[in-house]
């Protein structure tokens, strides 16, 4: 893939966010839930949660300019928008990404902002 192309989108249910919890074993209720910055419906913030129900995107790993290591970052971006009266999140190249390549995205500060989650 080249910058630019559309990978997909990420999908799941969609609902009120809600804040992540600690779950028995391992992870955080919210590891797979991806918010929509600035939107609200009656005055709710969204997110989608692909935990249970979502496609392979929810698989892609975090990496981010600070901390790749090798200065490139992410190899994709995520963008937020409304098609046919619903909220969509896609997934666009940003780093050309060879067959069988990782995508990464840039989780976001929030993301690691709860005290029990650390970037290893």
């Amino acid at each position: 893939m080249k910058p630019g192309d559309l990978i997909g989108e990420y999908i799941g249910v969609v609902r009120r966010a809600q804040p992540g919890r600690p779950l028995p074993g391992c992870g955080f209720s919210s590891d797979y839930s991806w918010g929509f910055p600035k939107v609200r419906t009656f005055g709710r913030l969204l997110e989608i949660d692909g935990r249970e129900a979502g496609g392979l995107l929810r698989f892609a790993n975090h990496a981010s300019e600070a901390g790749s290591g090798t200065g490139s970052g992410p190899s994709a971006e995520p963008d937020h928008f409304p098609f046919g009266g619903q909220w969509h999140v896609v997934f666009t190249a940003r780093l050309p990404i060879e067959a069988g390549g990782e995508i990464t995205v840039d989780y976001g500060d929030a993301y690691w902002n709860q005290s029990e989650r650390e970037l290893v």
